[in-house]
């Protein structure tokens, strides 16, 4: 069955179990806290990810030749803003 889950994303780096062949919806901020919305089939297993939340005007972290990160969304929460973005495990 297809339903959408709620992944709060509170550290800079943050390893979610979701199960395999989400899709990543969107990243916002809701009550203060950034969280990603994904549509998951609720009869797959679960997978690790890894998301990174890096904000405007920070050290971008070190990418090394293997490493890859597919941009998710920009949500702001107060005066800052944070950019999500997914890194490949595989």
């Amino acid at each position: 069955m297809k339903t959408i889950w709620k992944y709060q994303l509170p550290h800079f780096v943050n390893l979610k179990s979701i199960p395999i062949g989400s899709e990543i919806l969107t990243a916002q901020v809701q009550n203060g806290v950034i969280v990603l919305w994904a549509l998951v089939d609720t009869n797959e297993i679960d997978s690790q990810r890894l998301f990174h939340v890096i904000g405007t005007g920070w050290k971008f972290p070190k990418i090394d030749c293997c490493m890859q990160l597919r941009y998710i969304a920009t949500v702001q929460r107060d005066t800052e803003a944070a950019h999500i973005f997914e890194e490949s495990l595989e």
